[in-house]
């Protein structure tokens, strides 16, 4: 799909260019970053929804050219230009570019005549416009996200509370509420005020990961047990109980099993239950998650879930004692029946810093080490390693870098 896009484009660049007398103006569009430079300088625009501009204004010019009829460009900016705002809603902002071509190309026009063209040409392209800006997408088109409420329920929260307060006093991330405000705000009786997050929201993991494996290249290997992995000059090997493999690179996104492959002085394993509860008449009526000491989100299925626990415990079995915890946790948010119908238990893979494990070590990249925060930060940390292996400028600065390196604990243990 690449390839095919990136002839389209340079295919449909040289019909263009190949009959234009060369003058510092066309120069100037050769070589400025928003034209002919940019899909080449920053290849991973290919495939993207960005290329479709770029063969989009360039069928526009051609079609603006003398070549053909000037209602051929007016025509296919009537059917064309809505698709590509769909396509890719920043395309909106690059339509002006086709109203100064066909300013110039209608210079004879009389003004008014030109003004009803032009509004004729770009109707379609305008409303669409007022859909994307006004429509307002539902709680699934958000894919989940939602409103959260931090409450303000012990020491520790309440300095917290004040620190964020001081830092940001525009309620344009959170707004303070007090208890009663909370209360109406959430749907349910809370024993606490707190800031109330409006652009915050949660996800359901396994939703979102089952989304992401349906991408075209992504190959998902199951019940496939890793034997071995070698790094050789110019490839990295792993044998399994099925089959060998040959790649470029390999990531270990393997969480405490990365201890399997490499020796790790920095990081442990704790325990995380958590604890599903039946809705009913009054916590179906809660609009979004509520942080305390604990979590405790709306109703999704019929249930809730409310977490987690945090422990040394290295067992897989639910434990009643957790639930408990869980529930003496949730009493902190809401003082209400709570029915307990099930749980599950996971281990988070922490580190002595509390900061992920993301690099280059031993001719592998790892991508470990998250805790309780892995949502938040292992996409930034996946992008930082898939630039390193292409060679690019990360999105992280220096000291950050430093902070993330898996040899930081060798290089601490040394000094």
């Amino acid at each position: 799909f690449q390839s095919i896009l990136y002839f389209i484009f340079s295919t449909l660049l040289l019909i263009y260019l190949r009959n234009f007398k060369i003058n510092w103006l066309i120069v100037f569009a050769i070589f400025s970053p928003l034209f002919i430079l940019y899909p080449i300088a920053e290849i991973e625009v290919l495939a993207r929804k960005e290329i479709f501009l770029y063969v989009g204004f360039i069928i526009f010019l051609q079609l603006s050219s003398i070549h053909y009829s000037k209602k051929s460009s007016l025509i296919y900016i009537f059917f064309v230009y809505p698709i590509l705002c769909l396509i890719w809603e920043p395309f909106i902002l690059f339509t002006f570019f086709s109203l100064f071509v066909i300013i110039i190309n209608n210079k004879k026009v009389t003004l008014n005549k030109l003004f009803m063209k032009s509004l004729l040409s770009f109707s379609t392209t305008i409303v669409v416009t007022m859909i994307i800006i006004f429509k307002k997408f539902n709680l699934t088109q958000h894919q989940q996200m939602a409103e959260s409420l931090m409450l303000n329920f012990n020491e520790h929260s309440n300095k917290r509370e004040n620190d964020l307060c001081q830092a940001r006093d525009d309620e344009e991330l959170f707004t303070k509420l007090d208890r009663h405000q909370a209360t109406q705000k959430s749907g349910i009786s809370v024993k606490y005020g707190g800031l109330y997050f409006k652009d915050a929201g949660y996800i359901e993991p396994e939703s979102m990961c089952n989304e992401i494996l349906k991408h075209e290249n992504i190959t998902a290997n199951f019940m496939e047990k890793v034997n071995s992995v070698e790094s050789l000059e110019n490839l990295k090997k792993i044998s399994t109980t099925r089959k060998d493999y040959d790649f470029d690179e390999i990531c270990f996104c393997t969480a405490h099993d990365v201890d399997k492959f490499f020796d790790l002085k920095g990081i442990s394993k704790k325990r995380g239950q958590v604890t599903l509860i039946k809705t009913n008449s009054t916590l179906s009526k809660l609009k979004f998650p509520i942080c305390a000491g604990g979590y405790f989100s709306p109703n999704i299925n019929e249930n809730h879930l409310a977490g987690s626990s945090y422990s040394n415990i290295d067992s897989s079995e639910i434990l009643a004692e957790e639930h408990e915890e869980i529930l003496e946790k949730m009493t902190e948010i809401h003082e209400g029946k709570m029915d307990v119908i099930g749980g599950r238990v996971g281990f988070r893979t922490v580190t002595k810093d509390r900061a992920p494990i993301a690099g280059h070590l031993n001719d592998f990249y790892l991508n470990v080490g998250h805790g309780s925060r892995g949502s938040t930060s292992a996409p930034l940390c996946s992008q930082y390693i898939a630039d390193l292996i292409d060679n690019k400028p990360v999105p992280i600065d220096s000291e950050v870098e430093k902070m993330l390196s898996p040899e930081r604990f060798i290089i601490k243990t040394s000094e």
